[in-house]
């Protein structure tokens, strides 16, 4: 299950040291220009206190330039024909339903927001670029209007000044390590620009991937979306990053459809591959052929524990507020670990995370997955006391 590796994973340590490397660099003029400010200012009289200050400055520029990027994104895709789905900084999330808008709580590892939109249309000229650009250009206008701003009046109040100097290095930061192709077990929008300028195709599977989340955002199924906007792709087509996203969102379909032998089997090809799927997605998959195999007839404990090792485990606690979560943790306890307790820990999970989950269609589909792992135990149960 595991062979073919050591190309995903040469490619998320190239990303990871080339992340590295732009924040130190950033950082280093950061911290030198940071630096002499903050001993050559005196906030408070109290050098404790000075260094409280800046960090709080610190925090509200990150905070304000996370919501600055989704802005960007927000902003272009208006601009070329994109409807607004959602709007996410850390995991509260602005969600639009067909009644009008609601607040609800959503995360993902490797992000720290999201602006969700949904293209009018697919051909050849379907507007990808100024989306994807759009976060990254409002950080860097961000950073010049910061810098526009220290020149024409350099004689500000001090925490202002440190506030815009702070806003041009993270606008920078932000701008590169989002624009620069990067792929660290989640692609950037750099990678994904690039990705569609080199293959037409995978602007289709952006298309699907996005009006996808239209039908979740209004409350549908994945087994409700029409087949045209989901679709298993080609060997050839599973090799870029857009393609074997739809491949684990076909899984998913399957999954909903309770067609379970069809998505195993699936999975085992997507998981026995080299394919360009994303540490997440290929994760999930994983945690998902885990639960399909502890509901079928006669179960491999064997396949179980090959497959539910560190990785896995450390990928569900980062995945702990995703509805899918405590319905696999559920199926594990219930079913290979046999803790009743903790089993029903997982359900009191669900309960807390499906009342505020924005995503009406994927908790109803849970909670038919955990009746059908709720029913194999009792089955099972019933069989072995007689």
């Amino acid at each position: 299950m595991r062979k073919n590796m050591k190309k995903k994973n040469s490619n998320s340590i190239f990303a990871t040291l080339m992340f590295i490397s732009i924040g130190g660099i950033v950082g280093l003029f950061a911290g030198k220009h940071l630096g002499k400010m903050i001993a050559s200012t005196k906030l408070t009289g109290s050098f404790g206190l000075d260094i409280a200050l800046f960090g709080i400055a610190t925090i509200i520029v990150v905070f304000s330039q996370i919501i600055i990027h989704e802005l960007g994104h927000m902003m272009f895709g208006l601009l070329t024909g994109y409807k607004f789905l959602s709007f996410r900084v850390g995991n509260i999330t602005l969600i639009r339903k067909e009644n009008g808008y609601k607040l609800a709580s959503f995360s993902f590892p490797g992000t720290a927001g999201q602006c969700i939109m949904s293209p009018e249309r697919l051909d050849d000229d379907m507007p990808f670029l100024l989306y994807n650009l759009g976060g990254g250009l409002f950080n860097l206008f961000a950073a010049a209007i910061s810098l526009l701003f220290l020149n024409l009046f350099p004689n500000m109040h001090v925490l202002l000044t440190i506030f815009l100097s702070e806003t041009i290095f993270f606008g920078v930061f932000f701008a590169i390590i989002n624009l620069f192709p990067l792929n660290f077990g989640i692609s950037n929008d750099g990678y994904n620009i690039m990705t569609m300028i080199r293959n037409k195709k995978s602007r289709k599977y952006f298309f699907m991937q996005l009006k996808l989340m239209e039908y979740l955002t209004f409350d549908k199924r994945v087994r409700d979306i029409p087949n045209e906007l989901i679709e298993m792709p080609s060997d050839s087509d599973l090799n870029n990053v857009m393609g074997a996203a739809n491949a684990v969102l076909y899984c998913g379909k399957l999954m909903d459809e309770q067609r379970f032998d069809e998505a195993k089997e699936k999975i085992d090809y997507l998981l026995e591959s080299d394919f360009n799927i994303i540490n997440v997605h290929r994760e999930v998959i994983r945690a998902d052929r885990i639960y399909l195999e502890l509901i079928s007839e006669n179960p491999s404990m064997e396949l179980v524990k090959e497959l539910y090792d560190k990785d896995l485990k450390k990928m569900m606690k980062a995945l702990k507020n995703n509805i899918s979560t405590p319905r696999f943790n559920y199926a594990v306890e219930l079913l290979y670990s046999e803790n009743i307790e903790k089993a029903k820990l997982a359900i009191s999970n669900f309960n807390k995370i499906k009342s505020k989950y924005p995503y009406a269609g994927e908790i109803e589909s849970e909670i038919e997955l955990l009746e059908i792992a709720k029913n194999k135990y009792e089955k099972t149960n019933l069989i072995n006391n007689h």
